[in-house]
C-alpha cells in the first residue's frame, strides 16, 4: 500500500507540475530578394551606357549581374570605365 501511495503521488505531481501552457513561436518574415540581370546596355548607334538604364535605381536591388557590351571598349578606356563604375557601382559587392 505505501508504493502505491508514493507512486500516486510521484505520478499527481509530475503531471501537475509538467503541463505547461505551450509557448506560440511566430512564423519568421520571408526572406524576399530582389536580382536584377542587365546586358547590353548600348545600341549600335550609340556606343556609351544606355541613358534609361543609367537612371534605374540600383540600390533596390541586392543583387546586379551585368553582362554583354556593357558600352564600347569598356575594359579598353578608362573613362568608359568610369562611367560604367558610376551607373553600376562596380566596387558593390553584390554587382558581379
Amino acid at each position: 500500500m505505501y508504493k502505491y501511495s508514493v507512486f500516486l503521488l510521484l505520478a499527481v505531481a509530475f503531471f501537475t507540475t509538467s503541463c505547461v501552457k505551450d509557448k506560440i513561436i511566430p512564423a519568421p518574415e520571408p526572406i524576399i530578394k530582389t536580382y536584377l540581370h542587365i546586358a547590353h546596355t548600348r545600341t549600335e548607334n550609340n556606343y556609351e551606357v544606355d541613358e534609361t538604364v543609367s537612371k534605374i535605381d540600383y540600390s533596390k536591388f541586392d543583387i546586379i549581374w551585368l553582362g554583354g557590351d556593357m558600352e564600347q571598349l569598356t575594359s579598353v578606356d578608362d573613362s568608359a570605365m568610369a562611367v560604367v563604375d558610376a551607373v553600376f557601382d562596380l566596387e558593390n559587392k553584390n554587382t558581379l
